[in-house]
């Protein structure tokens, strides 16, 4: 029952990062990597086809077996949090506490971006 519960949420967060990866602003990979984590416990034939994929399988690989993203990717990450939550304190958010939140979130999502290793020998120094 656990097994096919995983199977079915690493499904829908499978579905989801597809669809990131189509919509601007969408987060894509961070679904994967989810569906990767529920896949390693519930299906090892689709865990495998995910981190053998060619786009983003090494990505996620490394991720879940060495807690690594690289450089390029921490930068492109950084990039799009930053780009689009103050386009969402600006231009969306009239609310001080929202605007607030959003600001708090995009800080802790950064440190956790740059206290992750950038490689599978040292630690991250951006």
């Amino acid at each position: 029952m656990k097994k096919n519960i995983l199977r079915l949420i690493g499904i829908i967060f499978y579905s989801v990062g597809i669809i990131g990866y189509f919509v601007p602003g969408m987060p894509g990979t961070i679904f994967i990597i989810l569906a990767a984590f529920c896949f390693l416990k519930s299906s090892p034939r689709l865990y495998n086809k995910i981190i053998t994929n060619q786009n983003y399988g090494l990505v996620v690989k490394d991720f879940i077996e060495f807690r690594v993203i690289p450089k390029k990717v921490k930068l492109i990450i950084l990039s799009f949090i930053w780009f689009f939550s103050l386009v969402s304190i600006f231009y969306f958010l009239v609310n001080l506490y929202f605007q607030l939140f959003v600001l708090i979130l995009a800080y802790i999502g950064s440190l956790v971006v740059l206290n992750t290793k950038d490689n599978k020998e040292t630690k991250s120094n951006i």
